[in-house]
Order: structure tokens, then C-alpha cells, then sequence
């Protein structure tokens, strides 16, 4: 019969002990469940606001509790974690797209210890394809309780099982009364009456055993203190953390407010910006058709102006050859005048045609391998009887085994004439010019360099464009259109090149350009791919 008490009031103890740890257990998860449903509302409120909530991610994951989170897409790639090294894994989990919280038990991939997952719907993604937010929680606090209160339970038994034993085989009928509240006072502790004191003043083995006893309830009374203190400090963690959750959701809604705000002026800012934006391509189709149209009338003037030009050169020529008739020295005279300005026009002509191809993109190209040692000489040596007007010596340096260039040979030799003879124009009599070309990483550098006047620094950049001039007043002493430099510039760009000058006023100027060393198979569509002048689309 004190065996059977004894048993049963044992294992009444382990039911209540069980009881609280069930119920210790159930808060634990019940509290992160809100924890779960505050950082899903702070995720989607994120989300739509493009605003990650780094700092309520940050406050779960220094919860003492919490192993982990995720934020797993529909097709199972978790988007978010706590750690990085899970980004962008795969998981394959039959709660995914979950429409209501699920707490289920898992296995932690970090320790491998068993723990609760539960498992929220985001309210983010389709109908039937939605987010998913993973919460690993660990109940290590729990088991370690219940396993101490296992072991306690267990060393109570088998003290118990022992002092039984050690009675039945021993005592005699004298100690039944001692037995007998032995007997109360086991089952009073294990109805959960820890303060019961079993007073037994013997000090024989019965006497022990209820010292034993005595201090076994001791133990399991500040075991069940430190069990409710925890319980209480955990409710008011628990009261603290929903307050200050029910504060972020409240500012959620603040921002969630804010942000439709902004979203509803954004979306009369992007009306007006829809009517701008037809403005100005109504605009663009009026700049474009004056544009043609320029150009329509540059190419049929110039093509009308050639004609008669050609008529007036040859019969000058012939006047001049005494063809017609014998003419004196004076006549001559006045007729080289014609006859220089005759070309001079004819120039004029030539360069406004070749701008009026580079603006509209039908300039031809014909590429062909090119030894650039010998154009560069035949171009120099073709200048030179210019330069000698003014007594000026025209330099060559150029870089030995030097490679060949698939490249327009005629265009490029214009590039070099045009800026040669702006140095010889702008250079004093008796001065010199240094041309030079060599290998420069992947391309071929080019340089003309004259000692005249140089160029201010704040027209350098200027100096390229069509029809700018240096020297720009009504009595300016250099003539010219302004047009060489511009087209100089489209030609190079043409050819994948760049161009540029170096001056400094009083000691002369430097114009460099270059070409890449890759050959161009099509210069023309190459061409057409550039814009020249920043007239089309995404141009140069």
C-alpha cells in the first residue's frame, strides 16, 4: 500500500510538472506567432513601399528564441534570411503559399536540433502564388526545465524506490505511523503542496528519509519560483514586445498613408511629364523636318553652284592659256585673282556638300588597307608647296613598322589637309610644322603641331564645331567658312576615332586625332551608328 501511494504520488508530480511545461510551451509559441504576424505586416508594408524593415528583422533576430527567418517566394527560393548563405536556396516545403499560420515541428539546418516552425502567409505575389515567412524557434529553455524536472523526478523516484525497499525489507510494524506521513507527505507534495514539512524527530533511517523529503520539497518549491518568475518575466517580455509591435504597426500605417500620398502626387507629376514628353516629340519632328530641309537645301545649292562655278574656272583657264585670244600681264594678273577665288568657292562648295552628307549620314566611305607611312608623306608632300608661300617647313616624323589600317585613305588624307592648313594659316613666316604618327596602345595617334598664336582655352572645345571660328569679328584677318575642323571631327568619329587640340596663347597649337588599330568592314553602317553632330538619338 506505501508502494502503490508512494508510485501514484509520483507520478502525480510528473503530470503537474508536465502540465506546466505544456503550458510554458504553449505561450512561448503563441508569442511568436504575433512576433511571426508583426514582421509579415512589416515585410508587405515594405514591400509595396520598396522599403526593406531591416530594423524589425533586426529585433526578431536577437530574440534569444528565434533560430531563424525566411522569406520564401511561391516557387520555393528564399528571397531574405537572417543569414546570407541562405539567399537564393531552394526549399521544398508542402506548407508553401500558405493561406493561414501554421506551427509545425522541423529540425534546425544550422544545430540540427529539434525545434518549432511556424510558418505565416504574406500577402504578397497572385492569388494562389503567394510569399511565405518562415520563423525557426528554438524550446531549449523548455526542455532544459522539463529535463531538469525529468531527472529531479526521476532521482526522487528511485530515492523513493530505494527507501520503499529498504522499509518493506527492514522496518517493522513500529515505523507504520512514520510511513504513514511519509505516506501524506508525498502525496500533499505531489498534489502540489510544497510547503507541507514532514515532521519526523527519529533518527533512524525514516528520519532521513523525511529530511530527504523535506529538502526534495525545498528543491521543487524554488525549482517552481524560478519556473514562475520566468513565466512572468517571459509575459511581460511577451506584453512589451506586442506593445512596441502594435507601435511599428501603427507607423506602418503612418507610412503606408505617407507613402500613397507621394504615390498619388507622383502620379500627377507623370501625367505632366506624358504631355511634356509630347511636347517635345512634336518639337523633335519639327527640328528634324527643318533639318531635312536644310540639308535638302544645302545639297541643291551647292549641286546648282558647282555647275556654273566649273563653267567660270574653265573659261578662265582658256582666257588665260591665250586660247581666245592674246591677253597682257595685267589681265593675267587680275585673272589668277579670279581663278584663286574661283577654287577658293569651289572649296567653299566642296566643304559645305561634305557637311551637309556627315549632318544627313549619307557621306561614303570606300576602306581599303592603307600604309600610313606613305599617306602621311604623299599628304605632307602635297602641302609643302603651300607651306613654302610662307617660307614654312612642314616636318614628317613617323614611327617605323608602322601597321596597316583598313580605313578611307581619302577622307583621312582630307582630316590631315584640313588641319595642316589651318597651321600654315595660322602659323608666322619662316616657322615650322612638325607632323607626326605613332602606335598608342590600340590605336595610331596623330599629331599636327605650329607655333603661330595658339587658341584661348575656353574656345578649344568650340573650335570643332560648324562654322565657329577662332577669329570671328567682321574685320577678321584669316578667312575661311569654319567648316574644315567640323569636318574633320565627323570623319574621325566616323572611323572610331577621336580628335582634339592642345594650345597655349603665344606658343602655337597641337591638333591630335586617332584611329583604332581593329579594322571596320562597314564604315558606312559604322557611320550611320554615329551621330556627328548630336542631331539624332542617343548620339556622340
Amino acid at each position: 500500500m506505501i508502494i502503490v501511494s508512494i508510485i501514484s504520488g509520483t507520478l502525480i508530480l510528473g503530470i503537474s510538472l508536465a502540465e506546466q511545461t505544456s503550458s510554458m510551451e504553449e505561450n512561448i509559441i503563441q508569442h511568436h506567432i504575433v512576433v511571426a504576424n508583426v514582421a509579415s505586416q512589416s515585410i508587405e508594408a515594405g514591400y509595396f513601399a520598396q522599403i526593406w524593415p531591416f530594423e524589425t528583422l533586426k529585433e526578431i533576430s536577437e530574440c534569444e528564441s528565434v533560430l531563424f527567418w525566411w522569406v520564401v517566394k511561391p516557387d520555393g527560393e528564399i528571397l531574405r534570411a537572417d543569414d546570407t548563405a541562405m539567399w537564393g536556396k531552394q526549399i521544398n516545403d508542402e506548407s508553401l503559399g500558405t493561406s493561414k499560420t501554421v506551427v509545425k515541428d522541423s529540425v534546425s539546418p544550422k544545430t540540427g536540433e529539434n525545434i518549432k516552425l511556424i510558418v505565416h502567409p504574406l500577402d504578397i505575389g497572385e492569388e494562389g502564388e503567394q510569399w511565405t515567412f518562415y520563423l525557426g524557434i528554438s524550446l531549449e529553455s523548455v526542455v532544459d526545465a522539463r529535463n531538469k524536472m525529468i531527472v529531479d523526478g526521476v532521482g526522487f523516484f528511485i530515492v523513493i524506490l530505494i527507501v520503499v525497499i529498504f522499509i518493506s525489507f527492514y522496518f517493522t510494524k513500529t515505523v507504520t505511523r512514520p510511513i504513514t506521513t511519509l505516506t501524506e507527505g508525498a502525496k500533499a507534495i505531489s498534489q502540489g503542496d510544497l510547503e507541507y514539512n514532514i515532521k519526523i524527530e527519529t533518527k533512524d533511517e525514516i528520519g532521513k528519509l523525511a529530511d530527504a523529503f523535506n529538502k526534495m520539497s525545498g528543491k521543487l518549491k524554488e525549482s517552481r519560483s524560478k519556473l514562475e518568475n520566468y513565466s512572468k518575466n517571459l509575459e511581460k517580455q511577451v506584453e512589451e514586445r506586442t506593445r512596441e509591435l502594435n507601435e511599428k504597426i501603427t507607423e506602418s500605417k503612418q507610412s503606408e498613408a505617407a507613402t500613397l500620398s507621394i504615390l498619388e502626387d507622383m502620379h500627377i507629376i507623370h501625367e505632366g511629364l506624358i504631355k511634356s514628353q509630347k511636347r517635345i516629340k512634336l518639337q523633335n519632328i519639327k527640328l528634324k523636318k527643318l533639318d531635312r530641309i536644310k540639308s535638302d537645301f544645302l545639297n541643291v545649292t551647292s549641286h546648282e553652284l558647282r555647275t556654273p562655278m566649273s563653267a567660270i574656272k574653265g573659261y578662265v583657264q582658256m582666257v588665260m592659256k591665250q586660247t581666245l585670244g592674246n591677253i597682257t600681264e595685267e589681265q593675267k594678273k587680275a585673272l589668277n585673282i579670279v581663278l584663286r577665288n574661283t577654287d577658293r568657292l569651289d572649296h567653299l562648295i566642296q566643304d559645305i556638300l561634305d557637311i551637309s552628307r556627315l549632318e544627313s549620314g549619307t557621306m561614303k566611305f570606300i576602306p581599303e588597307k592603307t600604309d600610313i607611312k606613305t599617306m602621311v608623306k604623299e599628304t605632307v608632300e602635297t602641302m609643302q608647296s603651300s607651306a613654302d608661300l610662307k617660307h614654312i617647313t612642314i616636318n614628317a616624323e613617323i614611327e617605323d613598322e608602322m601597321p596597316e589600317l583598313t580605313i578611307d585613305q581619302e577622307r583621312i588624307k582630307q582630316v590631315i589637309i584640313n588641319i595642316i592648313s589651318n597651321a600654315i594659316k595660322f602659323s608666322p613666316d619662316g616657322s615650322i610644322i612638325n607632323v607626326q604618327a605613332k602606335k598608342d596602345k590600340n590605336n595610331i595617334l596623330f599629331g599636327v603641331q605650329d607655333f603661330g598664336r595658339g587658341i584661348p582655352e575656353d574656345k578649344q572645345k568650340k573650335i570643332f564645331e560648324t562654322f565657329y571660328q577662332v577669329d570671328s569679328g567682321m574685320d577678321r584677318k584669316f578667312g575661311g567658312a569654319g567648316l574644315g575642323l567640323a569636318i574633320s571631327r565627323g570623319i574621325v568619329l566616323a572611323h572610331g576615332g577621336q580628335i582634339w587640340a592642345d594650345s597655349i596663347i603665344g606658343k602655337g597649337s597641337t591638333f591630335y586625332f586617332t584611329l583604332p588599330l581593329r579594322s571596320v568592314v562597314d564604315l558606312e553602317e559604322k557611320f550611320k551608328e554615329i551621330d556627328i553632330f548630336g542631331l539624332k538619338p542617343g548620339g556622340i
